[in-house]
């Protein structure tokens, strides 16, 4: 996998003992990983590669002369299945207005096979984010094969850099989101006619449309909103299936290893665990570190959040906390903040031996059960020996 479809090689790779989605290991290329399966069980090898991943994978490609669908053909000739493919449409000159989209749908103006449009006039697709990155929409579910996310990409860029909207290349992104048998078809239409934009279109066209109304017509007879069909094709260049090299920062690797990653092994190292209270400091330094989660997320978690047999864990609500016996949940920051995350092998092992050590020295009732916090001793737990710890 690694030299003959990724073109990679091995020495260049970090091998890691853990792995993510059942997976028991995986060899690291900066942003890129490669899974391997347990000993026995038929999960097969597993590629994983974000934004960023996609993006130095791109300058591998040129590198040896090929492009994304020379990789496509490898992966397919090699009996290889995609699980998982995501295509970004940039619009680079706001051709899409995304809060007049969010108008249109909840004047129910968008024409839709999907079934999520149900609750399309509830506004149950509709993320109008008050962090100040932007409006997004939403069209389909995360568990469905096919799924659209349409968002404000320049108000995201300024936020996260803290530049003016003006001063980013991309207005607005428009991404489809394929899984399964849906990612499988599209790689091989791709593969077929060579024309990622025909492809792209092709399935949005097929899944959605944007109409104007019009008084005494059926609504399948409204006609084609006239900004909608210029994104779709009046007057746009061909689409390339390809994303944007970006070389490997060394400097910046490294910065983060000297400045985040060692000091705080360092002081993991310190603690002994068979205390009880450095025990809950040991697991919630690791706990914070390997899942970047915020602090108001991590001690808002409960046990039902865990899902020991899939290897992750929800994040769906946050914790305002005034005092051991007043506090509320609230929910996340943004819509992304609603999300699912992988969990390694370690980290889950370490997760069973602190809830084994909390059910054993908790003896407060809400703390106790099955949905008790998961770091329930963050406020208050009378250990076994009396002694009330607070934190």
């Amino acid at each position: 996998m690694i030299t003959k479809i990724l073109g990679l090689t091995p020495e260049h790779l970090i091998f890691e003992e853990h792995g993510c989605y059942g997976y028991s290991a995986m060899y690291i290329f900066s942003n890129i990983q490669v899974m391997v399966a347990p000993v026995g069980s038929n999960l097969g090898t597993l590629v994983e590669m974000k934004g960023q991943g996609c993006r130095e994978f791109e300058g591998i490609l040129l590198s040896h002369g090929e492009n994304w669908y020379d990789y496509f053909l490898r992966v397919d000739e090699a009996g290889g299945i995609f699980k998982r493919v995501d295509i970004a449409i940039n619009d680079m000159v706001g051709l899409l207005s995304i809060p007049a989209l969010v108008d249109k749908c909840l004047n129910n103006e968008c024409i839709s096979v999907m079934r999520s449009f149900q609750g399309l006039q509830s506004g149950k697709l509709v993320d109008l984010d008050e962090a100040g990155r932007g409006n997004t929409l939403y069209v389909g579910t995360m568990k469905s094969g096919v799924y659209f996310c349409i968002y404000e990409k320049a108000a995201e860029q300024a936020a996260k850099r803290g530049i003016a909207i003006a001063d980013t290349p991309i207005i607005n992104r428009f991404e489809i989101r394929l899984k399964n048998e849906r990612a499988i078809k599209a790689i091989e239409n791709m593969l077929i006619t060579r024309d990622a934009e025909k492809v792209a279109f092709g399935i949005i066209t097929r899944y959605m449309r944007f109409v104007d109304e019009v008084p005494d017509k059926s609504r399948l007879k409204w006609p084609l909103n006239d900004r909608w069909a210029y994104f779709l094709g009046k007057g746009r260049q061909p689409i390339r299936l390809t994303t944007a090299p970006q070389p490997f920062d060394l400097n910046k690797t490294k910065a983060w290893l000297q400045k985040q990653v060692i000091p705080t092994l360092k002081v993991i190292k310190t603690f002994y665990i068979e205390d009880f209270y450095q025990h809950f400091c040991f697991f919630t330094l690791w706990f914070l570190f390997m899942t970047g989660m915020r602090i108001g997320e991590a001690t808002a978690l409960q046990w039902d959040d865990i899902d020991f047999e899939e290897g992750t864990v929800r994040i769906n609500k946050t914790l305002w906390l005034r005092s051991y016996t007043n506090y509320s949940f609230s929910t996340p920051k943004t819509k992304a903040s609603n999300r699912t995350i992988p969990l390694d092998a370690k980290t889950l092992e370490l997760l069973s031996d602190w809830k084994k050590a909390q059910a054993l020295e908790c003896k407060t009732d809400l703390f106790y059960r099955s949905t008790a916090f998961l770091l329930a001793a963050i406020w208050s737990c009378e250990s076994s020996n009396g002694m009330r710890l607070w934190q």
